[in-house]
C-alpha cells in the first residue's frame, strides 16, 4: 500500500501533497509513454520540422511586408497553433533515456521530466501565438485607439520570432535521428547543410530586416533604398525598387544581405542613417559568420577526409590479412560488411574509428569461428585422422564440428603449454613461433633429459585423439606463440552427434591404433613422445576391420566418380580401383589438397647368408599364362585385412618361401622405408610404404635343386653376386625357358640369365 493507503486506514486528514502523489501514480499506473524512437513520435517530430520551417521563415516576411493575417493564411497559423498546442501535450506522454541509457516510459515520471525542461519555453511559445493571432483578428480601425492596438499586434508577431527556440530541440532529434541511421559520409554532409542552412536564415533575417528599416524607419536625408531607381545613373523615369513587386523586393533585400557577408558588391546602399547603422551591423556580423563558417566547413571538409583515409586503411589492413590468410571471396565478402558496419559504429558513437587491425573479438560468434576455421582449414589438413574423419562429414556438419571444438591459445615467451603426467584435454598444432618440448627422466621413461625443438605446423599430442594420452614431458615457448586447440572430448560428442559412421570409423581407428602400440618392443615405448607418431596411420587404417576401412574408400570412390575427369576417360580404372579396395590391396584416403591418393604397404624379407654379406635371396620370375614372367624382387606381399606385419611375413614364409622355411632365421630387425609415384596404370599418385625384415639362411646339408631351388650369377658392374633363386610351377608343367630377363633387385641387374627346369621339376642347367 502506499502512502494513501495508509493515512486512510490510520483516519488521518489528506494532505493536498500527498494525495495529488497518490492520485497520479494511481491514474496513470499501467500506462505506458510511446518511445522516442517510434513511428507516431517520427511523424509528429517531421510534422513539426516542417511547420516550424514555414512559421519562421513565414514570420519575417509578414513583418516586414506587413501583410495580413487573413483569410487562408489566418486558418493556416491557427492550424499551426492546434499543432503546436498538442505537440505540448505529447510531449508529456513521449519518454526519455535516462542517464543509465535505459528508456523510461512510465507516465508521471516522463510528464515531471517534461514539465521540469521544455515545458515552460513550449507554454510560452505557445501562448505568443495564441495571442498574436488573437489580436490580428482586431488589428483594423482608424481611431487612435485601433491604431494603437495595431502596433501592439505588431509587436506580438514579433514574438512569434520566438519559435527559433524550438529548433534547439528539433535539432538535437534531428542529430539523434541522423546518428541512428546514416553513414559518417551522411552526417558530415548534414553539418555542411546545417551551417549552409544557419547562413541562408540569418540572411533571410537580414533581408526582411533592411527592407522593414527601409519602409518603417524616419530618413534624415529624405532618401530610402527602397525609393532608389532600380538601374542606378539612369533616367528620372525609370522605375524604382518601391515600385516593382514584392519577390523583386525580397529578392533584392536578399541579394543585399549575402554581399555583406562575402566580398561581393550590388547597386543597393544605404541613403539615411538608420539604414547605414543596418549596413554596418551587418557588415559587422557578416565578418564574424563569414570567417567562423570558412573555418567551420574547413574543419569538417577535412574530419571527413581524415575519417575516410583512416577508414580505407583499417579497411585494407584486414583485407590484406584475409587475402594472407587464404580467406574465400565469400567469406571475405561477410567480414569486410562486418568490418566497415563496425567502423561506422565506431564514427556513429565517438566520432573515431576504434578498429584496431586483424582483431575478430568484435565478430559475431559464428563469423568468428567460420573466419578460425578457414585460417586454420590448411593447418587442420595437415593432421590425418583429422582429414579424414572430415572428408567424411558434409559441409554443414563440417562447420559445426570445427565451430563447437576449435579455439585459438596464446602463450608468452618461458610460459607453459602443458606439464608432465598430466592428462591431455586437447591436442595442438602451432600456427606461429617456436616452442621446447622436454622429457625428464623424473618424470617420463628417459635415460637423459631430451629436448626437442617445435617449429611451425607441428601437431603436438596427436594420439589424444584416439586414446586417453598421458603427456610424457612439458612444453614451453621459445617465444610468443600462437596455437590451435582442439578439444578431445567436444569433438567426440559432436562427430558422434553429426554423423555415426564417421565416429564408428574413429573408434575403429582407436582399436586399432591399440593394438599395434600394444606389439612395439620397449625401446619403442620408451621413444613414444607429444609430438611424434610411433605408428603410420595407413599401417593403422590397414589395421581396422573391413568396415570401417571400406567407409573411407567408397568415400574417396565417390569423390573419384563425381569428378569430370574420372567420370569420362578413367571409368575402368575406377573398376579396378573398386576391386582393390574390396579385396584389401590398398588404402584410399584425402590428401591435405582433398585429392585421393592411394597408399601401399609390402612387407619384405631380405634373406642374407651367414657368412657372405653379398648373397640375398631373390623372386626372379613369376608363372603367369603357361609362361615365367621376369619380377626379380624380393620375397613379399601387402598386408591382408587386420593383418600386422608379423603375421604377414609368416604368411610370406608359409607360401611363397615353402621349399625353404625351415632354413630361415628371422633376425627381428626392421628395416622402415617410403616412397611416392604416380601410377601409371591407374593415374593415382601412390605411395609405397615398405617394411624390410633382415633374416638369416641356414643351408641345408641336402640338394636344394631337389625342392625347386637353383643357384644363379648375377653381375653388377664389376662386382659378382650369387643369387638363390626360387622357381613356382604348378604341377606336371611342361618345361619352361626363361626367355628374357631384365629387371632391378634392389640395385642389381639381372640379366642373360635363362632357368630350364624338368618334368620332374628340378633344375636342369644355368645358361
Amino acid at each position: 500500500q502506499d502512502s494513501t493507503d495508509q493515512d486512510v486506514n490510520a483516519g488521518r486528514s489528506l494532505q493536498g501533497p500527498h494525495r495529488g502523489t497518490g492520485f497520479v501514480k494511481r491514474a496513470l499506473s499501467g500506462k505506458r509513454a510511446m518511445s522516442p524512437s517510434s513511428s507516431a513520435r517520427m511523424v509528429l517530430d517531421g510534422m513539426g520540422i516542417v511547420l516550424l520551417t514555414f512559421d519562421i521563415v513565414l514570420t519575417p516576411v509578414l513583418l516586414a511586408w506587413n501583410v495580413p493575417l487573413e483569410g487562408p493564411l489566418l486558418s493556416l497559423c491557427v492550424a499551426m497553433a492546434c499543432f503546436w498546442t498538442l505537440e505540448v501535450i505529447s510531449n508529456t506522454f513521449t519518454g526519455y533515456y535516462t542517464a543509465t541509457g535505459e528508456l523510461e516510459q512510465r507516465i508521471h515520471l516522463t510528464s515531471f521530466h517534461y514539465l521540469r525542461r521544455w515545458f515552460l519555453i513550449d507554454a510560452c511559445v505557445v501562448g505568443v501565438d495564441w495571442f498574436a493571432l488573437a489580436t490580428a483578428s482586431h488589428g483594423s480601425g482608424a481611431d487612435a485607439e485601433g491604431l494603437s492596438f495595431l502596433r501592439f499586434s505588431k509587436l506580438t508577431r514579433l514574438l512569434r520570432l520566438f519559435n527559433v527556440l524550438r529548433c534547439v530541440r528539433f535539432t538535437r532529434v534531428v542529430a539523434q535521428v541522423a546518428d541512428r541511421n546514416l553513414p559518417s559520409f551522411a552526417r558530415v554532409l548534414m553539418q555542411v547543410g546545417q551551417l549552409m542552412l544557419v547562413i541562408l536564415y540569418w540572411n533571410h533575417l537580414m533581408a526582411c530586416m533592411w527592407y522593414f528599416i527601409s519602409v518603417c524607419a524616419q530618413s534624415d536625408t529624405g532618401h530610402t533604398w527602397i525609393g532608389s531607381p532600380v538601374v542606378p545613373n539612369g533616367s528620372s523615369t525609370d522605375i524604382t525598387f518601391a515600385e516593382c513587386s514584392g519577390l523583386f523586393q525580397y529578392l533584392s533585400a536578399l541579394h543585399w544581405s549575402m554581399t555583406q557577408m562575402t566580398p561581393a558588391s550590388m547597386q543597393v546602399v544605404p541613403t539615411n542613417t538608420p539604414e547605414r547603422v543596418v549596413n554596418l551591423l551587418s557588415v559587422l556580423v557578416g565578418c564574424i559568420f563569414f570567417s567562423s563558417i570558412v573555418s567551420s566547413l574547413s574543419a569538417k571538409m577535412m574530419q571527413y577526409r581524415m575519417t575516410t583515409l583512416s577508414k580505407r586503411a583499417k579497411v585494407d589492413v584486414m583485407r590484406s590479412y584475409l587475402s594472407d590468410k587464404g580467406i574465400s571471396s565469400e567469406l571475405t565478402h561477410r567480414v569486410m560488411q562486418r568490418v566497415r558496419q563496425q567502423l561506422d559504429e565506431d564514427l556513429a558513437g565517438n566520432g573515431s574509428a576504434k578498429f584496431d587491425g586483424p582483431h575478430l573479438g568484435r565478430f559475431s560468434a559464428k563469423l568468428r569461428h567460420d573466419v578460425l576455421c578457414e585460417i586454420c582449414a590448411s593447418r587442420l589438413q595437415s593432421c590425418f585422422i583429422l582429414r579424414t574423419l572430415t572428408s567424411l562429414l558434409s559441409d554443414h556438419s563440417k562447420r559445426t564440428v570445427w565451430r563447437k571444438v576449435i579455439s585459438q591459445t596464446v602463450i608468452e615467451a618461458g610460459s607453459a603449454l602443458f606439464d608432465a603426467d598430466t592428462v591431455a584435454d586437447n591436442i595442438y598444432v602451432l600456427l606461429s613461433g617456436a616452442m621446447k618440448y622436454t622429457q625428464d627422466p623424473s618424470t617420463s621413461d628417459v635415460q637423459d633429459v631430451v629436448e626437442t625443438r617445435i617449429e611451425a605446423d607441428t601437431w603436438i599430442s596427436e594420439l589424444a585423439l584416439c586414446l586417453q594420452w598421458t603427456h610424457t614431458g612439458f612444453a614451453e615457448g621459445n617465444s610468443a606463440c600462437e596455437l590451435l586447440a582442439v578439444d578431445v572430448k567436444a569433438f567426440s560428442i559432436s562427430l558422434r552427434h553429426q554423423s555415426p559412421s564417421a565416429f564408428r570409423f574413429l573408434r575403429g581407428y582407436a582399436r586399432s591404433l591399440s593394438h599395434l602400440l600394444r606389439k612395439l618392443d620397449e625401446t619403442q615405448k620408451r621413444e613414444m613422445s607429444d609430438i611424434e607418431m610411433p605408428i603410420h596411420p595407413t599401417e593403422v587404417i590397414g589395421g581396422m576391420h573391413v568396415e570401417g576401412a571400406m567407409l573411407l574408400g567408397q568415400e574417396c570412390l565417390r569423390a573419384l566418380a563425381e569428378s569430370w575427369a574420372w567420370s569420362f576417360s578413367k571409368k575402368r580404372k575406377i573398376e579396378e580401383l573398386v576391386k582393390e579396395t574390396e579385396d584389401r590391396m590398398h588404402v584410399l584416403c584425402f590428401n591435405e589438397n582433398q585429392e585421393v591418393v592411394r597408399y601401399i604397404r609390402v612387407v619384405s624379407i631380405r634373406l642374407r647368408h651367414n657368412a657372405e654379406v653379398s648373397r640375398f635371396l631373390v623372386n626372379i620370375g613369376k608363372w603367369k599364362a603357361g609362361r615365367i614372367e621376369p619380377v626379380c624382387k624380393l620375397p613379399s606381399a601387402r598386408p591382408k585385412d587386420a593383418e600386422d606385419a608379423d603375421m604377414t611375413l609368416r604368411r610370406i614364409r608359409k607360401g611363397k618361401m615353402w621349399p625353404i622355411a625351415d632354413f630361415v632365421e628371422l633376425t627381428g630387425e626392421w628395416q622402415h622405408s617410403q616412397s611416392s609415384t604416380m601410377c601409371s596404370k591407374l593415374g593415382l599418385f601412390t605411395t609405397c610404404s615398405r617394411a624390410l625384415q633382415v633374416a638369416r639362411f641356414v643351408p641345408p646339408p641336402f640338394r636344394l635343386a631337389r625342392r625347386g631351388l637353383c643357384r644363379a650369377a648375377c653381375r653388377s658392374g664389376q662386382e659378382q653376386h650369387v643369387a638363390v633363386v626360387v622357381v613356382a610351377r604348378p604341377p606336371r608343367a611342361p618345361p619352361l625357358r626363361v626367355e628374357r630377363l631384365g629387371a632391378h633387385a634392389d640395385g642389381i641387374q639381372v640379366a642373360g640369365q635363362a632357368v630350364r627346369l624338368d618334368d620332374g621339376g628340378g633344375v636342369r642347367g644355368v645358361e
